[in-house]
């Protein structure tokens, strides 16, 4: 049935998965091998993964007592043994037959889902239908790869949603992964399975087995020695910096197609893995998406040992009333919590401008930020600066006879004086100001150096900044 919708089955969806030849499955025979899950273990690159793959050839893969168990004893086994879980979906849901015992057999696998959260990395690969609580479980992965146009992941079904609202709804409306990457449901788009798959590899190479493990470090390193840092100076080129930084061939952009203001990535530096908050060329202001992106990747990062670079270039969040109105505070808040609570080491380059609270944030020391550098044309302000002048000089410009005039002149002649990285390097709050071709040099000394760093943290469960 799959082949002929174009689709892969299970099992070689798992096989591809892992090394060649490197799969062992795990109770196979259970329910005369018809259980609709396969279940198992093998190496990615060497190193050990667990994995399940849904059935659609059996009963379309709906969830049931005997499947949900082989998922729940897989899982087990994944946290005792401190290896990653990948889950493979294309399913049409829980098997009605069940009755109320569905609860259970969905809040097994998510109570696995939650409490193993932050101890190894869990990714999910949606192939086909995911919906519902099998939806939920595969957004609380660490990363969720989708197939385009292939498949779905929802939690009400369309009939549903008609029946509330009284229009027509498809699923394409909602369900599919444009729309699914646009919101952040997903953090990645596959063209087809096998791509889906190879990223699926990649990411695992990328993450340590548990969160006990330092950040896997590449001993193969490809490094990017034909990047030319001059040819993107003077535009702003964030793609080009990311470039220059990065090892060749080893840049993962998270979440997209979420938003353009504020871009993340995972990546390597001399075979170090790394994750980048990235401002982008325009200097606009973030927005509540560009907040939640940085909310995501920091909060990995720090559950994975995995160092976080900050690279600064934005004025502040933007100025929008529907932004406001829709909870920017809120979501401003969470990031700079979260931020400030991890405890990998941070280094922040600000490349452009960095005014205000987006200092704080992206590149402040006082918020943790281990090292802070700046490039020699960078900018550095309390808020902007034609507002900081016109209030400090507010009774100079308005006994002049012609306030707007002197406004301009005072603004033009004094400007660059309260930007200048030096005056914020004199006080502390930039560590140097390097030249931008010995960036990499300079980050990747820094992040070597910190690789030792540790804090003590006050004994408490959780923080509720985040409620």
């Amino acid at each position: 049935m799959q082949h002929k919708l174009d689709k892969l089955t299970a099992l070689e969806r798992i096989k591809l998965l892992f090394d060649e030849d490197t799969f062992v499955e795990i109770e196979g025979l259970v329910a005369n091998k018809n259980s609709g899950v396969i279940t198992g273990y093998g190496t990615i690159n060497g190193r050990l993964v667990y994995a399940y793959s849904i059935d659609y050839n059996i009963n379309g893969g709906a969830i049931n007592k005997i499947n949900s168990k082989k998922i729940c004893n897989l899982i087990d086994m994944s946290g005792k043994m401190g290896a990653p879980l990948v889950q493979i979906y294309d399913s049409i849901g829980g098997e009605l037959s069940e009755n109320l015992n569905i609860f259970n057999c969905y809040g097994s696998i998510i109570n696995r889902n939650a409490k193993l959260s932050g101890v190894i990395p869990q990714i999910s690969l949606v192939c086909g239908s995911c919906t519902g609580l099998l939806a939920l479980s595969a957004a609380m992965s660490d990363f969720t790869v989708m197939v385009k146009d292939q498949a779905e992941v929802y939690i009400n079904d369309p009939e549903d949603i008609i029946e509330s609202q009284g229009e027509y709804i498809s699923i394409e409306m909602y369900g599919q992964s444009k729309h699914c990457s646009n919101i952040g449901n997903v953090q990645i788009v596959a063209d087809n399975e096998k791509e889906s798959i190879n990223m699926v590899r990649k990411i695992v190479s990328y993450l340590p087995s548990n969160n006990i493990e330092l950040s896997y470090s590449d001993l193969d390193v490809n490094e990017n020695l034909s990047a030319n840092i001059d040819n993107v100076v003077n535009e702003y080129n964030i793609d080009g910096i990311i470039e220059y930084l990065c090892d060749k061939e080893s840049i993962i952009e998270i979440n997209k197609d979420v938003s353009e203001k504020l871009r993340t990535f995972l990546g390597k530096i001399h075979g170090m893995t790394v994750g980048i908050l990235a401002n982008s060329d325009d200097n606009n202001g973030l927005t509540i998406k560009d907040l939640n992106k940085i909310t995501k990747l920091v909060k990995v990062c720090d559950c994975f040992n995995i160092s976080i670079i900050s690279l600064v270039n934005c004025e502040g969040f933007i100025k929008n009333l529907e932004e406001e109105k829709n909870g920017i505070l809120l979501e401003a808040a969470k990031a700079l919590a979260t931020i400030s609570q991890a405890s990998v080491p941070k280094v922040s380059l600000i490349y452009g401008t960095s005014y205000g609270a987006i200092y704080t944030m992206l590149a402040g020391k006082g918020i943790s930020f281990d090292v802070v550098y700046a490039w020699p044309n960078s900018k550095i302000c309390i808020t902007k600066p034609d507002k900081l002048l016109k209030i400090v000089y507010r009774k100079e410009i308005l006994s002049s006879e012609v306030p707007i005039k002197k406004e301009e002149e005072i603004i033009k002649d004094r400007i660059n004086n309260i930007t200048n990285p030096y005056s914020a390097a004199e006080e502390g709050y930039v560590d140097d100001i390097i030249l931008p071709d010995e960036t990499r040099a300079r980050i990747s000394n820094a992040l070597e150096m910190l690789q030792s760093k540790r804090e003590v943290n006050y004994p408490k469960k959780h923080g509720s900044i985040l409620i």
